[in-house]
């Protein structure tokens, strides 16, 4: 027998509004927790431009999009979003507060939600990865 709430289920992604690469955009959710902006895809969206729209109402940014999931936690799939401009006036202004934090401050801050910390870890993580291997090519050169 089909469940009721199958009709409801939606593909949810979430954007991480990277500034710099060493802060991160975060918005208040509904819980009082910075989280990162996230929502639904609507239908012929593709879910990396889902998670740029989400950016853009929820905390007002644009950018450039990865195209690939950064990751998936509690069934939303996040993208990192390069931020290229940072909005005063966006549709979601007045229902949400945003802010910006450097990488480790976020990762001490308890008001940032735990799996938004675990989030911000693995890309710290990655992006050490990615230098180290620039790092070890360099040595290569010389």
């Amino acid at each position: 027998m089909p469940n009721e709430n199958d009709e409801d289920k939606r593909t949810i992604v979430g954007a991480i509004p990277i500034l710099d690469d060493q802060k991160i955009l975060f918005v208040k959710s509904r819980h009082e927790n910075w989280i990162f902006p996230k929502g639904g895809v609507k239908k012929s969206e593709k879910s990396y431009d889902a998670a740029t729209r989400e950016a853009f109402e929820e905390g007002g940014v644009i950018g450039q999009v990865e195209l690939e999931p950064f990751c998936v936690k509690k069934g939303v799939s996040f993208y990192v979003l390069s931020v290229a401009t940072i909005l005063d006036s966006y549709p979601e202004s007045q229902e949400r507060q945003r802010t910006i934090m450097k990488m480790m401050d976020a990762l001490e801050n308890t008001e940032v939600a735990e799996y938004v910390r675990e989030i911000v870890k693995e890309y710290i993580r990655k992006r050490i990865v990615e230098h180290t291997d620039d790092f070890l090519g360099f040595l290569d050169i010389l």
